[in-house]
């Protein structure tokens, strides 16, 4: 298991906050990996503004769209797994998104 840090931005609509993040990567038997991206939003942020970011691709993680960055670091890990070698993986990845709050304040 590895752990490292990072720095996230999340654009939507107007709203744009920068935002503390945890990237972990789990490496099982025969190469199955998984990478788990905690990123800690601080300000205030609407929840309908997270959903579209999800949506639209606007999560901005160490420079690159989470997408780039989730399929950058996954061929990190298999390089790791087999130095120097090409070879074909599996090409559909299984991504999930999983969006815990831990405080919600409703509109009033």
């Amino acid at each position: 298991m590895e752990q490292s840090e990072g720095v996230t931005v999340i654009v939507a609509g107007s709203e744009k906050i920068t935002c503390s993040t945890i990237i972990y990567t789990d490496i099982f038997i025969a190469g199955v990996s998984i990478l788990r991206t905690e990123i800690e939003i601080r300000d205030r942020i609407l929840f309908n503004d997270i959903l579209v970011a999800l949506q639209s691709n606007t999560i901005i993680v160490e420079g690159l769209d989470f997408q780039t960055f989730a399929s950058k670091r996954i061929n990190e890990i298999r390089e790791k797994l087999n130095p120097g070698k090409t070879i074909s993986y599996y090409p559909n990845l299984k991504k999930y998104s999983l969006l815990k709050l831990k405080e919600f304040t409703t509109k009033t």
